[in-house]
C-alpha cells in the first residue's frame, strides 16, 4: 500500500525491500544464503489509517524459474469497506464516503445484497481522468403527442422508461458483465476500421434534452496490412458522461471482457452527489468493476450546452456512437440485469414495473438493416436481453 510502513519477518537472513508510489513491495534475497532451500517470510503493512495486512511470501533460487510479468497498479485510492450498521448511514454520507447509494432492502432484496457485496470490500478509487468519445441524445418515440410501446432508431437501442407513474427520475442503475467484442474489416489493403458499442444507463436525453449516464465502451479496431493479413485490437473501458449539445466525460477505468459491472447515473443540485434532484446541475455517476475491486465516481456540472436536462427518460441501452466509417462491434448477445430507478416518489422501483418503450437500433432511418435489438424487463427475470444483429452502416 502506498506511503505504508512495511517490517519483514523471516527465520532466515534476507534483504531489503521498499514500497515505490504505486504501493508495490520489492523483495530481494541473495541466493547464497538460501542453500537451496525456500525463504518463507510474513510480510506485514500498516497503513497510514491504522489499517494492517499479512501476506506469506515464498522466495525459492534456480535456473528454470519464471519471472513474473510487472504488476501493473492503476493510481487510485484506497476506500475501506463500511463499517458497523449499513442502515445507520445516509445517502448523502455512503456517497462522500465512495460507497453507492444504498438500494431498500425491502423492495430490491437483490440490488441491496449486490451493494453490500460493494460496501464489504476494500477497492480502489480510480483517480485518472481520460477524454472519450461522447455519447448523443437520441429522438424520442412519439407519434401524435404519445409515447410508443416500440420503434426503431439510428442511435440507441435498448428499453427505455418514460411514462412517469412514480414521479420525476431521479436516479437510474443497471448491472452487467463486460462482453468480448470483435469487429469488421475494411474493404481494402491497407486499411483500418473502428468497431464500436457503448453499454450505458442513464437519464434524460431522449429528444432535445441533456443526458446523464454511466458509460461502458467498447472498441474493436481491425487492421488489414498491405499483404491483406488481419489483426485486431481491443479496447474495454468505463467512465461517466454529461450531454448538452456540449460534452463533458470523466474518471475512466479500464474493465475487461467477463468483469461484472454495476452502473448508476443520477442527477444531483449538488457536486457532492449526496442530494438526488431532477434539476440537472450537476450529473453524477457510479461505476464498480465487481471483478478488481475498481471503482470511478464523480460529479459533472451541466456543460452549458443548448440542451436543458428533463427528468422525462431512464434508460438502458446499447448505443452506436455514429461516426462516419465506423461499424457497430460484434458484441454477440448480453444482458443488463437489476435495472432500477429511483424518483421523486419512491426507491428502487425495479424495470420490469415501469412503461418501457422498446427500442430497436437501426443502421439508416428507413429502418432497412437492424444492428442491435433489445428485449423488454419482465417481472420476475428483470433482464433486458440485448442481441447484435449486423455491423452497418
Amino acid at each position: 500500500m502506498t506511503d505504508a510502513d512495511v517490517a519483514a519477518t523471516s527465520p532466515q537472513n534476507a534483504g531489503g525491500f521498499f514500497s515505490d508510489d504505486l504501493g508495490q513491495v520489492r523483495l530481494t534475497v541473495d541466493p547464497g544464503t538460501t542453500n537451496g532451500v525456500p525463504i518463507n517470510m510474513i510480510l506485514d503493512c500498516v497503513g497510514q489509517d491504522g489499517r494492517t495486512s499479512t501476506t506469506p511470501i515464498e522466495f525459492d533460487v534456480g535456473t528454470n524459474i519464471a519471472l513474473a510479468d510487472e504488476i501493473l497498479v492503476p493510481r487510485g485510492v484506497a476506500r475501506p469497506p463500511l463499517s458497523g450498521d449499513p442502515m445507520s448511514y445516509t445517502q448523502e454520507q455512503l456517497i462522500s464516503a465512495g460507497f453507492p447509494r444504498r438500494p431498500n432492502p425491502n423492495k430490491s432484496a437483490t440490488s441491496y445484497a449486490n451493494w453490500l457485496r460493494i460496501a464489504s470490500q476494500t477497492a480502489t478509487r480510480i483517480t485518472d481522468v481520460t477524454p472519450h468519445l461522447h455519447g448523443v441524445r437520441s429522438s424520442a418515440c412519439i407519434i401524435g403527442g404519445s409515447y410508443q410501446a416500440s420503434c426503431t432508431n439510428t442511435i440507441w437501442g435498448g428499453d427505455v422508461a418514460t411514462v412517469q407513474s412514480f414521479g420525476g427520475w431521479e436516479f437510474v442503475e443497471g448491472l452487467w458483465d463486460i462482453p468480448s467484442v470483435s469487429g469488421q474489416a475494411g474493404g481494402t489493403c491497407p486499411s483500418t476500421t473502428t468497431n464500436l458499442d457503448s453499454m450505458w444507463t442513464g437519464l434524460g436525453g431522449w429528444g432535445n434534452n441533456g443526458l446523464i449516464q454511466a458509460v461502458t465502451l467498447f472498441t474493436a479496431t481491425v487492421s488489414r496490412n498491405s499483404s491483406c493479413t488481419i489483426s485486431t485490437v481491443r479496447q474495454y473501458q468505463a467512465y461517466g458522461e454529461y450531454f448538452d449539445g456540449q460534452n463533458i466525460n470523466r474518471g475512466t477505468i479500464n474493465v475487461n471482457p467477463g468483469d461484472e459491472v454495476v452502473a448508476e447515473a443520477w442527477s444531483s443540485n449538488s457536486s457532492s452527489c449526496g442530494l438526488f434532484s431532477t434539476t440537472g446541475a450537476f450529473g453524477c455517476y457510479y461505476i464498480y468493476d465487481y471483478t478488481n475491486n475498481q471503482f470511478v465516481s464523480t460529479s459533472i456540472a451541466k456543460p452549458g450546452g443548448t440542451f436543458p436536462f428533463t427528468d422525462s427518460a431512464a434508460e438502458w441501452i446499447i448505443e452506436n456512437p455514429n461516426f462516419a466509417g465506423q461499424f457497430l462491434a460484434d458484441y454477440g448477445s448480453t444482458n443488463i440485469q437489476d435495472g432500477e430507478v429511483d424518483t421523486t416518489t419512491s426507491d428502487s422501483v425495479p424495470a420490469y414495473d415501469l412503461s418501457l418503450t422498446q427500442v430497436t437500433l437501426v443502421a439508416t432511418a428507413n429502418n432497412s438493416t437492424v444492428l442491435s435489438s433489445a428485449g423488454v424487463a419482465t417481472y420476475p427475470s428483470d433482464n433486458i436481453a440485448f442481441v447484435w444483429n449486423n455491423a452497418g452502416p
